[in-house]
Order: structure tokens, then C-alpha cells, then sequence
């Protein structure tokens, strides 16, 4: 990951404690963006002030938003069947209503899940 002194407006390893062009002591809060210098938190994969993506300059928090998503709806996807499958093994029978409510919400989970996960570092749909 990179960062940008916020004094001299040149890019240094995020490793770095200290600034090796003005020796200005650096911390993980004073991120900046890299395109318009102004102060973005850490969290942020879009500037919120000239809107370029942060998401090459700042992966790790990028993938950690991603994660956020895809873990709960994976989950979600996977008790689900594995309820409906548990039904179905007891002998209990639903109804055409429940059954295609059920193939639904695994058709959208699926292709939600494969269009979020298929974005891989790129910008994707929501939580910018």
C-alpha cells in the first residue's frame, strides 16, 4: 500500500514512520488522496471530493468492504439449502409457492454473488 506525505505531496511506502524526502513523521490517519491531496479516511474507496477510485491505491481496505458482502450472502445462500434440502429430507413437501420462492432467492443470491465476486478489484455496484 502507498501513501502520500501530506507535507511534501510525495508518495512513500505505507511502512514508512517518517517521510524519506522532508523527514515529516507519518501516521496510517494521515492518508491523503492521491489524486487531489486532499485528507480521505481509510476506509474510503472513492475520494469524496474529486470522486476518482482509491481502490488500486488502497486495496486492502477494498477487499475487506468486499468481504463484508459476500461472506454474509454466501452464508445465507448456503443455510438456505441446506434448510430446504433438511425439509425435503423429512418428507415435508412445500408448496409450488415456497419452492419457487426458494429457487428464486438462490438464482438472485447466485448471480449476485458471482457479478460481486467476478468485479474482483474493480469498482463495484455499491459501497463506495
Amino acid at each position: 500500500m502507498v501513501q502520500v506525505c501530506p507535507y511534501c505531496k510525495k508518495t512513500v511506502s505505507d511502512e514508512d514512520l517518517i517521510c524519506p524526502n522532508c523527514n515529516a513523521k507519518l501516521t496510517s490517519k494521515d492518508m491523503v488522496c492521491p489524486f487531489c491531496r486532499k485528507p480521505i479516511k481509510e476506509e474510503d474507496t472513492v475520494c469524496p471530493h474529486c470522486n476518482q477510485l482509491l481502490i488500486y491505491e488502497y486495496p486492502k481496505q477494498v477487499a475487506a468492504k468486499r468481504n463484508l458482502v459476500l461472506f454474509p450472502l454466501g452464508a445465507l445462500l448456503l443455510i438456505s439449502m441446506t434448510f430446504y434440502a433438511f425439509l425435503y429430507w423429512r418428507g415435508v413437501r412445500l408448496n409450488w409457492i415456497a419452492t419457487g420462492l426458494f429457487l428464486m432467492i438462490w438464482l438472485f443470491g447466485f448471480v449476485l454473488y458471482g457479478a460481486y465476486i467476478g468485479k474482483g478489484d474493480k469498482d463495484f455496484w455499491w459501497g463506495k
